[in-house]
């Protein structure tokens, strides 16, 4: 819980250069923090079970920059399931 943006992108930016498609979990508030680093869209808040899908367009994880990213999905429960 207690991970900060910041950090999670030391972990992303030490990815391996061939994984082309990663699931990364983690609560927040650091993951709504790093969607919102990497994308023009802003987020709130990432409800808890929320996925976020971004599509990025880098050949290295080290290349990522700030907004440079797009938001594909964004779902949570309460938009399935309401009440």
């Amino acid at each position: 819980y207690e991970a900060s943006a910041g950090e999670l992108l030391d972990i992303i930016n030490d990815f391996t250069d061939d994984w082309q498609t990663v699931l990364f979990f983690g609560h927040n508030p650091a993951f709504t923090m790093l969607a919102n680093l990497f994308t023009t869209s802003y987020i709130g808040n990432i409800p808890t079970c929320g996925i976020v899908g971004i599509e990025l367009s880098v050949a290295r994880w080290r290349e990522l920059e700030r907004g440079g990213g797009r938001v594909v999905e964004f779902h949570f429960p309460k938009q399935h399931f309401p009440g």
